[in-house]
């Protein structure tokens, strides 16, 4: 449920970031193995693949993504 909530939330949000802007998902994180994992599982994968998203340097259980252009 968390996880389609944040996806949803994403979808919602990314037409209203500026350039530049920066969205931080909190308890989501990348497993090498597995991919995106936690909250924001689906919803950095989701930005990313729009192609004018990418994930920026994150600290544990924190990732954030900002919008390119």
């Amino acid at each position: 449920a968390s996880q389609a909530s944040h996806l949803r939330i994403a979808q919602l949000i990314e037409r209203h970031v500026v350039p530049g802007g920066v969205v931080a998902f909190d308890d989501t994180w990348a497993d090498l193995a597995l991919g995106w994992n936690g909250k924001g599982g689906t919803a950095v994968p989701y930005l990313i693949g729009r192609g004018n998203w990418a994930a920026l340097a994150s600290q544990p259980l924190v990732v954030r993504v900002r919008r390119m252009v």
